[in-house]
């Protein structure tokens, strides 16, 4: 929150107080609320690909969005598991805290079918001469 520099309205301690709480809880807020807002992008962006010719869905994330196909992908596999993760928001709240981004995609990974395909991939075995 900006206080005016203005020497006739210089802000009293309890003042600046009540401006950093307000921040702080502004603050916690959009903390709240990145997963969410994450999986709400991701089912937008899912039902725009079925609305897409197939072929060309990055094409229109490229020239629409202002984020990348990878994080578009991982939006919208974000949304595919919204019930888990709206859970987990939930219980985390519950207790005061909120699931941040580093977490919500740390789950994912390890919920994710797509994952533990590219995990459990062999690896190329060297030729013996």
């Amino acid at each position: 929150m900006r206080i005016d520099s203005d020497p006739a309205c210089t802000p009293t301690a309890q003042d600046l107080l009540a401006a950093a709480q307000r921040d702080h809880e502004e603050a916690e807020r959009a903390a709240q609320s990145t997963v969410e807002k994450c999986i709400a992008a991701g089912k937008n962006l899912s039902a725009a690909k079925k609305l897409i010719p197939h072929g060309f869905f990055e094409e229109h994330v490229a020239a629409n969005c202002r984020f990348t196909m990878g994080t578009a992908q991982k939006y919208m596999r974000l949304a595919r598991r919204e019930a888990v993760f709206l859970q987990l928001i939930e219980q985390k709240r519950s207790v005061g805290l909120h699931l941040t981004m580093r977490e919500a995609l740390k789950l994912l990974n390890k919920l994710s079918p797509e994952a533990k395909a590219i995990k459990r991939k062999p690896k190329a075995e060297g030729l013996v001469s």
